[in-house]
């Protein structure tokens, strides 16, 4: 099957880069996750709407350090999905050396 914006093949989390490059952190997997989830889960971030009215987690670099060990811990707990998208988000964001990270989510 071929992917459209509509599909879950293609809907994704996405950030900017460190070039200003927008980058694609997660593709989202099958499940019942979103982006918010992790601010309603383990409370970090806080939610924002774009300018197109797509959902923005926006995370500082204390916020970033937890996530990891918060998805490991709760790894059992909730789906693979939401788990990988935690670890991706640490994955991209850690080592940026900024006051937050904005990512923004097709859903």
């Amino acid at each position: 099957m071929t992917g459209t914006p509509e599909t879950p093949e293609t809907l994704a989390v996405t950030a900017l880069g460190p070039k200003g490059e927008t980058v694609r952190v997660h593709a989202y997997q099958d499940g019942d996750y979103v982006l918010a989830d992790v601010r309603d889960v383990f409370g970090l971030g806080r939610m924002e709407t774009d300018e197109t009215g797509h959902p923005v987690l926006v995370l500082r670099p204390n916020e970033v350090r937890q996530l990891k060990p918060l998805a490991d811990s709760h790894s059992f707990d909730y789906e693979e999905g939401f788990i990988e998208l935690c670890l991706d988000l640490h994955r991209f964001a850690t080592g940026l050396n900024l006051p937050e990270i904005r990512f923004q989510s097709d859903i």
